[in-house]
């Protein structure tokens, strides 16, 4: 288990081959995988669902898809800010001897693609003296067909991964034709016509 900022760095560093952008990518990974974790072994791991990009990334690789939030749904639980905000603060308390200490920056509500209003957590990260940004974002409401599943997320640099809850790969690519469908050609992202081709591409 990767313990100090300098062990996290020597991997890094080994896994990048010195590319100082990847490598800031793959730090953020690390923080990603570092609350999906604490995730995994809380009180709510059955109960928030993890979709969006770090799921998409998760699948087909950080080098050819990186995010830099982690996108979740909650289920039957209240979804209020006061609540989401006890229960955030309840995971990333989790100790689990990796070092990692994780601060609430900022709470806001958002609505992004959300029918919904979401709610934002920015977050801070440090390992020794290495501070990492960290976003989550919440949502509620969502529609899983036929039902969401365990999906075993793999560790960076270690041979092993954590179940976490997540969407099914019908629902990932059904949300993305439903956004490009309602924003439209000009209005939608790339990033979504590119998940979608290399959801399809890899799952035949």
């Amino acid at each position: 288990m990767i313990k100090t900022s300098t062990q996290l760095k020597a991997l890094v560093k080994n896994k990048t081959k010195g590319n100082s952008l990847n490598a800031q990518i793959m730090f953020r990974h690390y923080i990603m995988e570092r609350y999906l974790e604490r995730l995994a072994v809380s009180d709510y791991k059955d109960l928030i669902i993890i979709k969006g990009g770090v799921l998409i990334a998760s699948m087909i690789g950080i080098d050819k898809r990186s995010t830099f939030d982690v996108d979740a749904t909650i289920k039957s639980l209240n979804f209020e800010v006061d609540t989401v905000y006890s229960i955030v603060l309840e995971i990333i308390n989790i100790n689990l001897e990796d070092n990692i200490l994780f601060e609430i920056n900022s709470v806001e509500t958002i609505m992004g693609d959300f029918e919904y209003p979401g709610i934002r957590f920015s977050l801070e990260a440090k390992l020794d003296k290495m501070k990492t940004p960290l976003k989550l974002d919440f949502s509620t409401n969502d529609v899983i067909t036929p039902n969401e599943i365990t999906y075993n997320y793999p560790l960076l640099f270690e041979d092993r991964s954590i179940p976490i809850m997540s969407y099914n790969i019908e629902t990932i690519l059904s949300e993305k034709f439903e956004t490009i469908i309602s924003r439209g050609t000009l209005n939608t992202r790339m990033r979504d016509y590119y998940d979608v081709y290399i959801l399809l591409t890899i799952n035949g």
